[in-house]
């Protein structure tokens, strides 16, 4: 008799990776780690993709264990088609519970096509109350309307700029986005800093990440630190 999901996932356990991973994954109880490397979750993935397990198994939510949440975001990571991609992100957003979740997402294989209406679709996510959907669309934000700019990047910074969270892994987000911006859309990120528009802490955060990047150059390094 084939395994199940679940239990293929069981039989990769690595007790070790479970004690590693449990301080890193600080919003899953420790109860619902199995401890399952993300390599050995990503070829489980390649293995069942397409198949009617896996099509089944992407409408059985909410998941026990935060490896069948991460194998079902990977699952949403290859799908090839947009709409069905949409169709599933609405159906686990809600389930999504670390960043480990949200963050193996970012780069959804059927967005290389449709970069402009996912990031449009990432200013909806941005407003949401449950902080790893407003996460994961601020992380969209980042990867495909930042390298891109215009009038859509420009509303991005005031939207996210503008949002106050006592999630720490949103706030996180939003330094991430500001500090890779000043990488790649300088003249645009820089006035957010000098007007002090995001709150102090991740005023803060923003400008340590940006310092410690290899991406921003020296001088802009120097700028920062005097903000």
């Amino acid at each position: 008799m084939a395994l199940s999901i679940l239990e293929r996932l069981q039989a990769l356990v690595d007790s070790r990776y479970r004690e590693f991973s449990a301080p890193l994954l600080t919003t899953v109880e420790y109860g619902s780690l199995l401890g399952v490397r993300t390599p050995a979750i990503r070829q489980l993935a390649k293995e069942i993709k397409g198949s009617e397990e896996a099509e089944s198994f992407l409408r059985q939510l909410p998941h026990r264990y935060h490896e069948e949440n991460l194998l079902h975001a990977i699952l949403i990571a290859n799908q090839s088609d947009y709409a069905t991609t949409l169709e599933l992100l609405t159906l686990f957003l809600p389930y999504a519970n670390s960043w480990a979740i949200t963050d193996v997402m970012f780069n959804c294989r059927s967005y290389v096509h449709h970069r402009k209406e996912v990031a449009t679709k990432a200013m909806d996510w941005i407003e949401s109350q449950h902080p790893y959907t407003c996460r994961y669309g601020i992380g969209v934000l980042m990867y495909h309307a930042m390298p891109q700019g215009g009038e859509l990047m420009e509303r991005a910074f005031e939207r996210i700029a503008a949002i106050r969270s006592n999630d720490y892994y949103v706030n996180m987000m939003v330094a991430w986005f500001f500090a890779t911006s000043f990488a790649q859309q300088w003249d645009a990120a820089i006035p957010y800093m000098e007007q002090h528009r995001l709150p102090e802490w991740t005023h803060r955060k923003a400008i340590r990440k940006a310092i410690e990047s290899y991406r921003v150059s020296d001088e802009h390094k120097a700028y920062l630190r005097s903000l």
